[in-house]
């Protein structure tokens, strides 16, 4: 199934809060929500503080999170979310 955004399970997504991203999975789609679930990482094949992680999206984890389209923006609480990629990267600065 796809929603009128075009967005459909399986796609890959980035969400986030303040500077920090986290890579997820698209488990289910309506016409007005997407919901996701964050998946799991590997160790860094870069150092520290470069960063490029491997993406697990077939091992999705923890607890659904659904986003709703407000004004153009998908948001979930303070969370937000892109659609296309999945990243991981923790801000080095803190």
């Amino acid at each position: 199934m796809e929603n009128i955004y075009g967005i459909k399970v399986g796609t890959p997504a980035t969400f986030g809060c303040w500077t920090d991203s986290y890579p997820a999975v698209v488990t289910s789609v309506t016409s007005k929500t997407v919901t996701i679930q964050e998946v799991r990482v590997g160790a860094n094949r870069e150092f520290w503080p470069g960063q490029d992680f491997e993406v697990f999206l077939d091992k999705p984890f923890g607890s659904p999170i659904t986003f709703r389209n407000i004004n153009g923006i998908w948001k979930s609480g303070s969370y937000r979310i892109g659609f296309g990629t999945a990243r991981y990267y923790r801000d080095p600065s803190f």
